[in-house]
C-alpha cells in the first residue's frame, strides 16, 4: 500500500504541471486523505503491537 501511495503521489506531482487550480485542490485533498488513512492504519498497528508487547511481558 505504501508503494502505491508513493507511486500515486509521484504521478499526481508529475501531472500537476498541466492542471487547473480546481484540479490541484482536488489532488491535494486526495493526497491528504490518503496520508490520513495511512496514519490511522499505522496508529492501529502500533496500538496492536503495544498490546501484544504488554501481553508478552506479563
Amino acid at each position: 500500500m505504501l508503494i502505491e501511495l508513493i507511486y500515486d503521489y509521484d504521478q499526481r506531482t508529475h501531472d500537476a504541471q498541466f492542471e487547473s487550480p480546481a484540479a490541484r485542490h482536488g489532488r491535494e485533498w486526495r493526497i491528504n486523505h490518503d496520508v490520513d488513512r495511512l496514519e490511522q492504519k499505522l496508529s492501529a498497528a502500533r496500538s496492536r503491537l503495544q498490546g501484544q508487547a504488554q501481553f508478552a511481558a506479563e
